[in-house]
């Protein structure tokens, strides 16, 4: 009898031993990120290159609430013409839809804080105790960035051909449905892209994922599968 309450007395600590792990593990909540079904992750503030916000940080996600969006986080901050066929055909889809309050939402990613090569000062000497206010230069790093990359989107967006959209706006009296920003790819951390992922595009309505594609390179293919989920999804069914 002895003896196996010893044997006990040893097998009772295991058992609690393996199972802390176990209790760990049930605690641990699910990681944000992107899943059709799921919510948006949350907002973020891009700072807008046009419409009401334009020269400003506002939230696309906010502005639009629970309103239908087709919303493209992209890296290349030299558009392909994929990518312009993508935001001209998903504009006019939402200016001849205007029942279905849908908007489009592009937001340009870039890693702000880096400074360019001319700007880092190598081989420079700096006399001692006029050292730059590292997070000063840090800001003026992220500010000159932005206002490079603003000005060169600019003129992209402006060659963004919208066919009748501009006149159907002012007869329908809608609102712009295009809006275009940057951000920094930090801003964004929550909905965890991979550096893989060069541009992705999802829709979402009353803030639940609806259809989400991820590219390393978007082509000229993809646009018509995600423009056909545009029409099932999300209801923009006149081109």
């Amino acid at each position: 009898m002895r003896r196996w309450l010893t044997g006990l007395a040893v097998l009772v600590p295991t058992l609690f031993l393996s199972a802390a792990p176990q209790d760990d593990k049930e605690k641990e909540k699910p990681k944000a990120g992107l899943r059709v079904g799921g919510n948006l992750p949350g907002p973020f503030h891009p700072y807008n290159l046009n419409g009401k916000f334009d020269g400003r940080y506002h939230c696309p996600v906010s502005e639009q609430d629970l309103d239908p969006t087709v919303l493209i986080l992209t890296r290349e901050l030299e558009p392909t013409p994929a990518l312009k066929e993508l935001v001209e055909q998903a504009t006019r889809a939402a200016v001849k839809n205007p029942d279905t309050r849908l908007s489009v939402a592009v937001v340009f990613l870039h890693k702000l804080d880096t400074p360019r090569e001319d700007a880092l000062g190598k081989g420079k000497e700096v006399e001692k105790g006029l050292e730059a206010d590292a997070t000063l230069e840090k800001q003026n790093t992220i500010e000159d960035n932005r206002l490079e990359l603003a000005e060169k989107l600019k003129l992209w967006l402006g060659g963004i051909d919208k066919g009748k959209a501009d006149g159907d706006m002012k007869k329908l009296g809608v609102k712009e449905p295009l809006v275009v920003g940057v951000a920094d790819a930090n801003d964004v951390a929550s909905y965890k892209l991979a550096d893989s992922d060069k541009t992705v595009v999802i829709l979402y309505s009353k803030l639940e994922i609806q259809g989400l594609f991820v590219f390393e390179a978007l082509k000229d293919e993809d646009v018509k599968a995600i423009m056909t989920q545009v029409a099932d999804k999300l209801g923009a069914v006149r081109k």
